[in-house]
């Protein structure tokens, strides 16, 4: 909040600035999910995934836009596998990434085992 228009330091601010109807941050959100989307389509393309859990810190309140995520994925992503595919948001929130981090410490016994 309070930065000026197109001047932010966290992804939660350009997120309240597009729902303020800021023009650079409705540009820069319509830009990334059409990015997300890209993203979703390569890994559909490449996996054949059944579901793609979608979350973290920088990702999480962008979980409104899932729909127009999928969208721009169906634009790029082989349409068969697109089309079985479930979008959902993590249920861990903007916590998905600490999690993982620790799951993977724990597991690995160690740098060394990277």
């Amino acid at each position: 909040g309070g930065l000026g228009v197109g001047c932010w330091g966290t992804a939660r601010d350009v997120f309240e600035a597009f729902e303020r109807g800021d023009p650079v941050a409705v540009r820069v959100v319509d830009n990334a999910i059409e990015l997300w989307g890209m993203a979703v389509a390569n890994f559909v393309s490449l996996f054949d995934p059944e579901r793609i859990i979608m979350g973290g810190g920088v990702f999480g309140p962008a979980v409104q836009w899932l729909d127009r995520i999928r969208a721009e994925a169906a634009r790029w992503a082989q349409p068969v596998s697109m089309g079985l595919v479930e979008l959902v948001p993590s249920a861990l929130g903007d916590k998905a990434g600490l999690y993982g981090a620790g799951l993977l410490a724990k597991g690995a016994g160690g740098i060394r085992n990277l």
